[in-house]
């Protein structure tokens, strides 16, 4: 591994693993223990850890469970956030069922605090909730004897108001989703911490039934978990040596051997030369440059909406910044907009009432101003009209004093341009999504991403490159789990 002149990462070989900080950690479980280890309580006596094959056929430590007296796992009660959604799953193996004529499998949750247990979706409290069980003898349709699978559940927030299900909850094969489960459940607004537990074997009355339990996950579904798709394709097997190695509960940053750099993810984040502010809206509202400029008023929420991590703008949300804002007179604004309506919306706002700031009104594209005087991006002398809606767009606007022209591209390619309207302030606010706090006649409907602002004119080859590295096709742009900065872009040579 080496860093080049320009700042660029060079390595023989980058392995992205996608790892991040396990809230179970199964990597505690080593060969060899019986009953329970940490925070994983045994359900019944019949537990142990043995060598076996995991559902990709390596040999991996798993949790097993045998009869007569039943077994499976409780993982002691974690904290929670209510606000959240939260994804439990397990790797289930019922290896066989015996002689037993009784050996049921459960699959199921806990909620404590001020009032323990959680909300079935119809509701109700409920004290001992279960997503899926199996009959007395579990069949392979139910749970697939004889092999590997994925058993997942949800637990919405509890402001969760419908009464449907998760899409992706379910039993799934390696070849994907076969079965549905019993039910999902939101937090209670009492919830405080949570326990995930799987009996594995149910009151067996033989001893000749046996199970296996791999790759148990809790995960927080705020955009940064893994797939299911990458949990069918191996995402906790392929890695397991590496994270045994560091220990589970740690984030995997710039580990590195001497021909293989391994990530956590690799966060290409593009064009870093004049980069002053840098508003990912992945999760949070922060400033990751260094700037680290302050909102003082968030209204939208976080958001995975719309097949990326953004902010939902609705009913006059805002992300504003009253003060502390400095910028110059030639900048060069980019960032991602998701609009359902255009009309009347602004997806940005200097001086936050003053302008300028990029407006939608009767189909034309604007680069207005709070003097009330609107200044339409044209395109061969005709004004330019709104992009498409109920997609994603990338917005670039280059405001350029020496040349007293501002330039519009969309996606990566020219739209349009106006006259240059100064950008500069000093201890000035900023507002995202909106012309003024909490007002709705200017609010922009829908997503918004990926803000950042220079402090030069970026050129057109810039601006068609930040495109294709931001755009959800192309390679992640969520920061790094221990934010780590990366400057220009990783290059893998051979």
């Amino acid at each position: 591994m080496s860093l080049g002149s320009n700042g660029n990462i060079l390595s023989n070989n980058l392995t992205e693993t996608k790892h991040k900080s396990l809230i179970m950690d199964y990597t505690l479980w080593e060969d060899g223990q019986t009953g329970s280890v940490g925070p994983f309580t045994q359900y019944s006596s019949n537990n142990s850890r043995i060598l076996a094959l995991d559902p990709w056929g390596k040999e991996t430590v798993v949790w097993k469970g045998t009869g007569p007296s039943g077994a499976g796992i409780y993982f002691n009660p974690f904290s929670i956030d209510n606000t959240k959604l939260y994804r439990m799953s397990y790797w289930e193996k019922r290896v066989t069922n015996g002689t037993a004529t009784s050996c049921r499998y459960y699959f199921g949750l806990n909620g404590y605090g001020s009032v323990n247990g959680v909300v079935n979706l119809a509701g109700s409290y409920n004290t001992n909730p279960y997503f899926y069980s199996t009959s007395a003898i579990p069949t392979y349709a139910e749970i697939h004897v004889g092999e590997w699978i994925l058993i997942v559940g949800h637990v919405f927030p509890h402001t969760y108001s419908s009464t449907d299900k998760h899409p992706e909850s379910g039993r799934y094969s390696l070849d994907g989703k076969f079965g549905n489960l019993t039910a999902d459940f939101k937090w209670a607004p009492e919830t405080t911490t949570g326990r995930s537990r799987t009996l594995a074997i149910y009151t067996p009355n033989t001893s000749d039934v046996e199970h296996y339990t791999v790759y148990p996950r809790i995960d927080i579904c705020d955009g940064t978990e893994p797939t299911i798709e990458e949990l069918l394709s191996g995402h906790d097997s392929r890695n397991i040596e590496i994270i045994r190695t560091i220990g589970g509960t740690r984030n995997l940053s710039l580990n590195h051997g001497s021909d293989t750099i391994y990530l956590g993810e690799i966060d290409e984040i593009g064009i870093t030369n004049g980069l002053i502010s840098y508003f990912p809206l992945n999760g949070d509202a922060e400033d990751y440059s260094e700037s680290d400029l302050e909102f003082t008023t968030i209204t939208a929420t976080p958001s995975s909406g719309a097949g990326r991590p953004s902010y939902l703008f609705a009913a006059g949300n805002t992300i504003v910044g009253s003060s502390g804002f400095n910028f110059p007179a030639t900048t060069t604004i980019t960032g991602w907009g998701y609009s359902t309506n255009y009309l009347g919306s602004m997806l940005f706002s200097f001086n936050v009432g003053s302008g300028p700031d990029l407006y939608f009104t009767s189909d034309t594209v604007s680069w207005n101003l709070g003097d009330g005087i609107a200044y339409p991006f044209k395109n061969g002398g005709t004004n330019v009209s709104y992009p498409a809606v109920n997609e994603w767009v990338h917005y670039a606007i280059v405001n350029d004093e020496e040349s007293n022209i501002c330039t519009l591209y969309v996606n990566g390619q020219y739209y349009g341009e106006t006259i240059w309207r100064t950008t500069e302030q000093s201890n000035k606010g900023f507002t995202i999504g909106n012309y003024y706090p909490g007002g709705t006649s200017y609010a922009w409907k829908g997503y918004i991403a990926d803000i950042r602002v220079y402090d030069r004119v970026l050129s057109e080859i810039e601006i068609k490159r930040q495109y294709e590295i931001t755009k959800l096709s192309g390679p992640s742009i969520k920061l790094s789990n221990n934010c780590i900065y990366l400057r220009g872009e990783i290059e893998e040579t051979v």
